[in-house]
């Protein structure tokens, strides 16, 4: 069989339930066997592993084997392989398979026994009613074609979908595998430990992923024209909308507040919450995108930050300098000194600080204090600086003494500070410090 599916084709099937996110993870998986892989919408999709059998040293039945162990593995999902030397007989193999999952190699020398017996309508490419046009004639099955002239087929089903259907009979097939990728996307997923039915910390949540998907489209410097979220409920039921932007753009406050209108819409009242996706849809190229000017000194306050924040995270790691509502509990004065993950630390000749964390007004959770917010009014204390100066918050909207502004913290890669209803701004920007 080795010699027989040394040009192999794979044709893989996905379980019809498979969510589009999981659809897209069987093809990641697919592209580490091969770069030919040309997806196939809605769940299946083309392998060829010519290359890949020189490659591990294995004939292709063998890499379809490997394959369905991994996505069993690695994503939780099983699917159904056909192997064989042509587009066609591997997906009539793959469609022949029983139950979930499984492989159905066809050798060279076993195709025609393998598509003679099959009845007419199972042929590749064949519809309904040229199949019943087909059965009228008398030709029941696929092997019957193969006893009668092409030129019959031609006449009874039409000229080039006679011709089709006399050579697919036969296993003649030469189209290529071409390279195809879905629509180009990007996603990022949560899921809760137990059933979620806190509205706020579920917005918390919504919120942490918005920040993961602003920094994964800018990294890529692409920009997203809409954006899907799904909720999934205790009990298996999903819930699913997409919106699309006003224009394209990659930043979190525009991505944030069309995810909050999403969540609105969704009407939660007492839903019990497991889990949720935020996918950006329809990308493009972040230098494609036509850059509005505008006069709004606090947009373009926010957005500076935002440059600052990446390259900080950028030099320190994911997460270093993130929303104060979507950290978890912070060590107080009185624990033990320890690295903190996700913590930025600031070095010898640096700005001094202990600590630095981004706080966003009216995000509470998980314990952290709320730079500029109505927690901020007890929650934090002034620290003193090396110049002498009080660092510390004061009540919502008022100005600080000594607190650095947004201008200064960006000129030293760091941007940190918050407006009422979570938008960061230049004049209210401080510091919370913790030693």
């Amino acid at each position: 069989m080795s010699t027989a599916t040394a040009a192999g084709v794979l044709h893989v099937r996905c379980a019809p339930t498979l969510p589009g996110e999981g659809y897209r993870e069987v093809l990641e998986l697919l592209r580490e066997f091969s770069p030919l892989v040309q997806a196939l919408p809605p769940r299946a999709a083309l392998v060829q592993v010519r290359g890949a059998q020189r490659y591990f040293g294995a004939d292709a039945a063998r890499i379809a084997e490997v394959v369905r162990l991994r996505a069993v593995a690695r994503l939780g999902t099983d699917v159904r392989i056909g192997v064989a030397a042509t587009w066609a007989v591997a997906s009539m193999a793959s469609a022949r398979i029983q139950g979930p999952g499984g492989v159905l190699a066809v050798p060279a020398e076993a195709v025609a026994g393998f598509l003679d017996p099959l009845p007419v309508e199972e042929l590749y490419g064949l519809g309904s009613r040229q199949a019943e046009a087909l059965r009228r004639y008398g030709l029941h099955t696929v092997g019957a074609l193969t006893h009668v002239p092409p030129g019959v087929v031609e006449r009874i089903l039409g000229k080039r979908a006679g011709r089709l259907a006399a050579e697919r009979a036969r296993g003649i097939d030469p189209r290529p595998v071409t390279p195809r990728d879905l629509p180009s996307s990007a996603a990022v997923r949560t899921g809760f430990t137990r059933q979620e039915l806190d509205g706020p910390h579920a917005r918390a949540e919504l919120l942490g992923l918005v920040v993961r998907l602003g920094a994964q489209l800018r990294g890529r410097r692409q920009a997203a024209r809409s954006l899907s979220l799904t909720l999934r409920f205790a009990g298996g039921t999903r819930w699913e909308r997409s919106r699309r932007l006003a224009e394209p753009s990659a930043h979190d406050e525009d991505l944030r507040t069309l995810a909050y209108r999403l969540m609105d819409a969704a009407g939660l009242q007492r839903a019990r919450l497991t889990g949720m996706v935020l996918r950006a849809e329809d990308l493009t190229a972040a230098e494609d995108v036509t850059r509005q000017l505008t006069l709004d000194p606090v947009r373009e306050s926010r957005l500076t930050v935002e440059a600052a924040i990446d390259r900080a995270n950028a030099r320190f790691g994911p997460g270093t300098v993130r929303p104060a509502s979507v950290a978890g509990p912070v060590r107080r004065r009185s624990d033990p000194v320890e690295h903190q993950p996700g913590r930025l630390r600031a070095q010898r000749g640096g700005l001094g600080l202990d600590q630095v964390e981004l706080g966003l007004a009216g995000e509470p959770a998980g314990g952290v204090p709320v730079l500029d917010g109505p927690a901020a009014r007890h929650r934090h204390a002034g620290r003193r600086r090396p110049d002498g100066q009080v660092q510390g918050g004061g009540p919502q909207g008022e100005a600080v003494p000594g607190a650095l502004p947004a201008r200064d913290l960006v000129a030293q890669g760091v941007g940190l500070g918050a407006q009422p209803g979570g938008a960061l701004g230049e004049a209210q920007a401080e510091v919370l410090v913790r030693r």
